[in-house]
C-alpha cells in the first residue's frame, strides 16, 4: 500500500558539514536502539545523495507525522565553531531543490516544511525558512529556467 505522503519535511543533522554520513547514521541508531533512520534521504557536502529509507518506510524524522512524511536532510546546519549557522552548500541546495522536486512530482499536494514548522517542536531545524527558500527557488527556476542557489 502506498503511503500517504502530506508533507516533505527538510532537516539538517546538525552536525559540522563534513561529518561522515556513517556517524550520523550509527548515532540514530543508537538514539533509536533499531536500524530505522531519522530521514528517508540525507544530502552530503558535495551534494552526493544517502538514500537512507524506502519512500513507503516510515522514519523517525518529526514525531507524530512521521505517518504522512517524506523527510530529506542536508549535513550541517553547525558551522566550525560549534554555532548553529545554515551551511548549505551550492551543491546542497541545487540537489535538495531536485530531490524536493522530485518527490513534489509524485505527491503534487505535499506541502514543504521544516522540521521547526510543526506544532511543539521545540526547533530551529533545518537552521533556515524550508518554505520561503522552496517558493523562492521555484521562481528562481520559472525566471531563470534552472535554480541557482544565491549565495
Amino acid at each position: 500500500m502506498r503511503r500517504n505522503i502530506k508533507f516533505i519535511v527538510l532537516h539538517c543533522t546538525f552536525t559540522t558539514p563534513d561529518t561522515d554520513i556513517l556517524l550520523i547514521q550509527n548515532f540514530w541508531r543508537n538514539a533509536f536502539e533499531n536500524d530505522t533512520p531519522a530521514h528517508h534521504l540525507v544530502i552530503g557536502q558535495g551534494g552526493e545523495l544517502y538514500t537512507l529509507a524506502d519512500i513507503e518506510r516510515e522514519t523517525y524524522g518529526v514525531t507524530a507525522w512521521n505517518s504522512e512524511a517524506y523527510h530529506i536532510s542536508y549535513i550541517g546546519g553547525i558551522n566550525y565553531l560549534g554555532q548553529l549557522q545554515d551551511t548549505r552548500t551550492p551543491a546542497q541546495k541545487i540537489a535538495l531543490f531536485d530531490a524536493v522536486k522530485q518527490i513534489k512530482e509524485q505527491y503534487p499536494r505535499a506541502y514543504v516544511r521544516g522540521h521547526r514548522d510543526f506544532p511543539n517542536k521545540h526547533t530551529i531545524c533545518p537552521v533556515f525558512d524550508a518554505g520561503s527558500w522552496y517558493i523562492n527557488a521555484l521562481l528562481l527556476e520559472a525566471q531563470f529556467g534552472s535554480y541557482f542557489p544565491m549565495v
